[in-house]
């Protein structure tokens, strides 16, 4: 009995007192995108998300240039500059009829989203 007891008192012990992650609260802040599997614009992209989206984020580093995020039961990466603590004013928000009469279903913004990975936040080369 002195053994369970022991045992008991030891888990409780080493459960309350292991350092726990903070989780921060982040909105995604831009019109589309992807969380990605790995810390590159080119890796497989694991689902796609759009502005205002609720991110949650562990150990978060200002400097980063990459975030690990859980959005639902999905985790991966996004960009850092793409993560905001405020809820962002998004396009189809502030424009809700023009951008229902769009009528983007899933796959398009997943390929809307690998754009803006791509090509239009991939470095500029000047000519």
């Amino acid at each position: 009995m002195n053994y369970i007891l022991i045992f008991l008192t030891s888990f409780i012990v080493i459960s309350v007192g292991g350092k726990e992650n903070k989780l921060d609260i982040f909105y995604y802040n831009n019109i589309f995108g992807n969380i990605h599997q790995n810390k590159s614009d080119y890796s497989s992209a694991i689902t796609t998300i759009s502005c205002g989206q609720l991110l949650k984020i562990k150990n978060y580093n200002e400097q980063a240039q990459w975030m690990h995020v859980q959005s639902g039961p999905y985790k991966g990466y996004i960009k850092s500059h793409y993560a905001s603590k405020e809820v962002p004013v998004c396009f189809q928000d502030k424009y809700p009829k023009f951008f229902e009469s769009l009528d983007i279903d899933i796959s398009d913004t997943y390929y809307w989203g690998r754009l803006y990975d791509l090509y239009l936040t991939s470095k500029q080369v000047d000519l």
